[in-house]
């Protein structure tokens, strides 16, 4: 094999392996077309209370910590997920069932969820949700303030919206629950009977 050829292989490779790692951790904000950054917009409050049709456009609205304060401080409860769309873990398929669980067990109560997508990756997300009853909004981490690293934002969040101080330091979570405001928990895939038991939660006095 010639010294040129070898020189080609071997930058070739390098550019693939390059094109992997990006892929892993980013956000995928910058594979965006033009024609796909017209399907995300900025959050507003209303999208709480408006339905969401999946099975012919998609939409996904870009969030901050700012929302969030906005959100808790008008519900008594409010549960954040964090889903990987293109994940095959049984939770992350079976997201919109673990979500109407939640809702029916939280039925009554100002309860408020809120699906966090942890990339811009709208042929998966609506692959997911088209042909299942869900309208909430699916939301994501701005890239212009986050950044394109997905960690690296989720850390930031993390940080932002923990007025608990249950997080160590560059410590994150997929599940975020606030009651009254406050953050109460953060934890890895909490079930909806984990999330039921904090919502019912009675402090006993002695």
């Amino acid at each position: 094999m010639s010294t040129k050829l070898n020189v080609v292989l071997k930058a070739l490779a390098l550019t693939l392996l390059s094109s992997c790692v990006i892929a892993i951790n980013e956000n995928n904000y910058r594979l965006l077309t033009p024609e796909s950054k017209k399907h995300i917009r900025p959050f507003t409050m209303d999208l709480l209370n408006r339905n969401q049709n999946y099975k012919d456009s998609i939409f996904i609205y870009e969030i901050s910590s700012r929302d969030i304060r906005q959100i808790i401080k008008k519900h008594k409860y409010t549960w954040i997920h964090f889903w990987a769309p293109w994940c095959s873990n049984k939770s992350c398929i079976n997201v919109v069932g673990i979500m109407d669980e939640v809702k029916e067990m939280q039925k009554g109560k100002d309860f408020v969820e809120l699906l966090v997508a942890r990339e811009y990756d709208l042929d998966d997300i609506r692959s997911r949700l088209k042909n299942t009853d869900f309208t909430q909004p699916v939301l994501i981490l701005s890239d212009s303030i986050y950044g394109h690293k997905q960690a690296r934002g989720i850390r930031l969040f993390a940080s932002e919206i923990d007025n608990n101080s249950l997080l160590k330091k560059n410590e994150f979570f997929s599940e975020y629950l606030f009651c009254d405001t406050i953050l109460k928990v953060a934890a890895m895939n909490l079930t909806p009977q984990q999330i039921d038991r904090v919502v019912n939660y009675k402090k006993i006095v002695p």
